[in-house]
């Protein structure tokens, strides 16, 4: 029974190892910037980027609003090994031509 357990915690933990990450911008302006494995991006209201590295490695985003008004809010989503999703890295700025940059963790 221990050895059965065990192998099920192993398989979680490897699974969790493959879950599905995305970027997730939301705006109410223009904006732009670059996101790794998607190289140069821009856009008005919302967009979602896939951020799933296979390898593992951090995948970084820096986005700029391109005007003085308005809000750019972006955050990772990852599966949970549980279902669901948690939020993270979220970014908000409001500032006339404001920044967000983040990493996947």
């Amino acid at each position: 029974m221990r050895l059965a357990f065990t192998g099920l915690v192993l398989s979680g933990m490897l699974t969790a190892c493959d879950l599905d990450t995305a970027l997730v911008v939301e705006s109410d302006t223009a904006w732009s910037g670059t996101v790794d494995r998607h190289g140069q991006v821009s856009g008005r209201g919302h967009a979602r980027y896939d951020l799933t590295a296979g390898d593992g490695s951090r995948v970084c985003w820096v986005l700029t609003k391109q005007s003085s008004a308005g809000t750019l809010r972006a955050y990772t989503e990852e599966e949970s090994a549980l279902g669901g999703t948690d939020i993270r890295n979220v970014r908000v700025t409001t500032a006339p031509g404001g920044t967000v940059e983040g990493c996947t963790e």
